[in-house]
């Protein structure tokens, strides 16, 4: 089983069927970075979930915040 978006590939312990489960919790570490669908995400870990939950490729255009150079 392939899981995209950088979701988690996991079995389920009762049927032992494949599942994809994306990622719920990040750090508290404010590390700003602009993704290439032009939001601000606190962390790169925020843009990951945010693309995974999306189910769209989100990429880090830059480190800093959106609209202002990296």
């Amino acid at each position: 089983m392939y899981c995209s978006f950088g979701a988690e590939c996991l079995v389920d312990e009762k049927t032992q069927q494949g599942y994809c489960r994306c990622q719920d919790s990040c750090s508290d570490i404010f590390a700003p970075v602009c993704g290439t669908d032009g939001i601000t995400y606190s962390s790169e870990c925020q843009l990951r979930m945010a693309s995974c939950s999306k189910q769209i490729k989100i990429y880090v255009q830059h480190h800093g915040q959106c609209g202002k150079s990296p």
